[in-house]
């Protein structure tokens, strides 16, 4: 060995043997408060505020520290934020702590068995008014509290498992592509003591349907109540690519069928046996945005309302509501573009985290399954967690194969837009711009 090399080498191993080892702390919060009587989110098809409490919303939020920065991940029951409100919430997260926004990563686990936090019903005299004030309080706090709170922050051990689970279908396609992998890590703390625990999955939380206006967390909430005693910790999802997954038997109005789906995934994740992850001390995060293409080249006012004009047209007769939608959809568009639009693409925020060798990928939007396939595929021998409801929803991202199968994807390719809030459908060429994106990211804090 030469002299310079040698030195490197003792330079490096003095950098590492100085270098601080990561740290964790979390707390959690139940966010249900003010949420009787408001009208929940998801299915358009409700007509009643809510009644009954089936299981508690929660929050919970994990930051990781190495010593020179902090990263914050919350997991809300939540089934969405406006990209608006996620900005307000990590604004204020910023300012009261001193964190950088993009170090705040705010993910929602799509129930939709709660309260709706936009629109007309968070309007002066409305149902939801209260529960949205008391939500952003709830969260803004949490975090804040999280980050803040020097003496909570601990050393910890991590340890992964994986199972397969049986409560999800395409809901799209029959015999479409599925993902019924599920990834679990456990954070531990001093003498192996459970800290906290997260689970990753691919399936839309809708068992209880548009006839069961119960609050909750749905699926999810059942299962992390039974799994959470044997786990010995506080237990959450990340929901993962459920753009196209379901439950098996497609939403439900019965509380049986949620019951039963949530049991069945806790029996799955019993099954787990957790080994040691080895950690490398490493804390790396990366965003970047992903210039989601639509169907035209660029998009007027012209075009958008000769699409509007189309759409209410064909659903006139057979969806006169979502003809009304469609109305609604276009003066929104007017007065989000104006009369001069001219618009190229659909701004999607991505972010990579890197946690002593665990990587995360977020996404806005609701990423199909294959997009969690292929970016894992992307990185064999790596645990990698997916999550799409992050930092703001936005439309569904069809996969390459519903562009080219497109039968069965006709609300996801043509008319998601118009309750997404964006000026116009997507791209067969959007696949491989946001799987590059994601795939991106994660290279970036792989290095």
């Amino acid at each position: 060995m030469n002299r310079i090399a040698f030195i490197l080498l003792c330079l490096g191993l003095a950098l590492t043997s100085c270098a601080e080892p990561l740290r964790v702390n979390f707390k959690s919060a139940d966010i249900t408060r003010n949420s009787e009587g408001t009208m929940l989110a998801g299915f358009a098809a409700r007509t009643k505020l809510s009644e009954g409490l089936h299981t508690p919303l929660k929050a919970g939020c994990v930051v990781f520290t190495d010593g020179q920065k902090k990263v914050c991940l919350v997991s809300m029951d939540m089934m969405e934020i406006s990209p608006a409100l996620a900005d307000e919430l990590r604004d204020s997260i910023q300012a009261r702590t001193g964190i950088g926004k993009d170090n705040i990563i705010l993910h929602c686990i799509h129930t939709h068995s709660a309260p709706r936090v936009g629109g007309k019903w968070i309007e002066e005299g409305a149902p939801n008014r209260e529960f949205y004030y008391s939500f952003k309080e709830s969260i803004i706090g949490l975090a804040s509290e999280t980050i803040l709170d020097d003496k909570g922050f601990r050393r910890f051990k991590v340890e992964t498992g994986f199972c397969r689970h049986n409560i999800s279908h395409n809901r799209c396609e029959e015999g479409g592509p599925i993902d019924y992998d599920v990834y679990a890590l456990r954070l531990l703390g001093r003498w192996g003591k459970p800290i906290c625990a997260f689970f990753n999955i691919a399936c839309h939380p809708v068992t209880k349907g548009a006839g069961n206006c119960s609050v909750g967390a749905d699926y999810s909430g059942v299962a992390r109540q039974i799994i959470s005693g044997k786990w010995g910790c506080e237990v959450f999802q990340i929901s993962g690519g459920q753009g196209n997954m379901d439950p098996a038997k497609g939403p439900q109005t019965a509380i049986e069928y949620c019951e039963e789906c949530g049991k069945s995934l806790a029996d799955s994740l019993s099954t787990i046996e957790f080994k040691p992850f080895p950690m490398d001390g490493k804390l790396e995060l990366a965003t970047t945005v992903a210039k989601l293409p639509y169907r035209l080249p660029v998009v007027t006012m012209k075009d958008i309302h000769a699409f509007a004009d189309s759409m209410k047209v064909e659903y006139a007769t057979a969806f006169p509501r979502f003809a009304k939608d469609v109305e609604g959809w276009e003066e929104q568009m007017e007065e989000k573009f104006g009369p001069d639009a001219a618009v190229t693409s659909q701004d999607y925020n991505m972010t990579g985290l890197n946690v002593g060798g665990l990587l995360f990928v977020f996404s806005q939007g609701e990423p199909f399954c294959e997009y969690q396939q292929s970016v894992r595929a992307a990185f064999p021998g790596k645990t990698v967690i997916f999550a799409g409801y992050t930092n703001g929803q936005s439309l569904y991202v069809a996969s390459q194969r519903a562009f080219d199968v497109r039968k069965g994807y006709e609300y996801e390719l043509e008319q998601d837009c118009v309750y997404s809030k964006v000026p116009y459908p997507m791209s067969d060429k959007m696949p491989a711009v946001f799987l590059d994106g994601l795939v991106s990211v994660l290279k970036e804090v792989s290095k």
